[in-house]
């Protein structure tokens, strides 16, 4: 069946395997197009009102949506020892979930301007860039519109998101590309699109080195790939060369498809 968030050609590499043994899991898409969430066990689902709305033009759309979400996470569920960070944020023009279509997202109409954005689902983790495994996580989901929102913890032994790269990604940070920044990039570069879904997240595929926005767009381009830190606006998933800290490349990244290709 398809995803409630929509596919492309990147998800096919990305679907995570749970590894803890004996342990009954299931697998559920919580992402745009290139993340499963291994999920094995649920505890609690917390729903409210009133989260804040960010103006129209705004200059870091996400993070004024998502702030307020981070704010209530952390007081439900965290520590001063597990702060939980943002690991991925998928963008939709409405729940996939409430009116379902064949192909979720990439049924509905498509979005041209950041305020159609009417539905965030937000994924957090405790975890840090050097975590083999995530540990327990929090599925939020905002409706852009209303303000409401759901929160949702999951833990299991070892924690439940398996084998994905658990590096915050920096929503609010200034020093990193915003949503609204990486749109105009993007528009300038590859030319006008309208766009399905956004997926703002660490892609899990070899020769990554830096978070990036997918735009799903509704042309035969497919994809449109921001990085958050270069600002390279690509038409693949890597977005700059890959090096080790001694300056090298490693084989793998100078085979032909794990090169970027960009826009200039």
């Amino acid at each position: 069946p398809a995803l409630p968030y929509g596919t492309h050609s990147l998800s096919s590499s990305h679907n995570k395997k749970t590894k803890v043994p004996h342990l009954q899991c299931s697998l559920s898409p919580s992402s745009t197009n290139m993340f499963w969430l291994t999920v094995c066990a649920t505890v609690g689902l917390v729903s409210g009102h009133a989260v804040a709305h960010p103006t129209a033009g705004a200059s870091d759309f996400f993070g004024k949506l998502i702030a307020p979400l981070t704010a209530k996470v952390q007081a439900k569920y965290g520590t001063k020892s597990m702060v939980f960070s943002v690991v991925e944020v998928d963008a939709c023009r409405f729940d996939p979930f409430v009116v379902r279509l064949p192909s979720g997202c990439m049924s509905m109409e498509p979005m041209d301007k950041l305020e159609d954005i009417g539905f965030l689902n937000v994924l957090y983790t405790p975890g840090k860039q050097t975590d083999d495994e995530c540990g327990p996580s929090v599925q939020a989901t905002l409706d852009v519109a209303q303000g409401n929102f759901t929160l949702e913890y999951r833990a299991g032994p070892g924690g439940d998101v398996m084998g994905d790269v658990c590096t915050p990604i920096g929503v609010g940070n200034a020093t990193r590309v915003t949503v609204d920044t990486a749109l105009a990039l993007a528009t300038k570069k590859a030319g006008p699109f309208k766009f399905y879904t956004i997926n703002f997240r660490w892609i899990l595929y070899p020769c990554i080195s830096e978070p990036t926005m997918v735009f799903t767009v509704s042309s035969a381009m497919g994809t449109v790939v921001v990085g958050v830190d270069t600002a390279n606006v690509c038409k693949t998933a890597v977005t700059r060369m890959y090096t080790l800290p001694n300056g090298t490349i490693p084989a793998l990244c100078e085979q032909p498809d794990r090169l970027p290709d960009c826009y200039h």
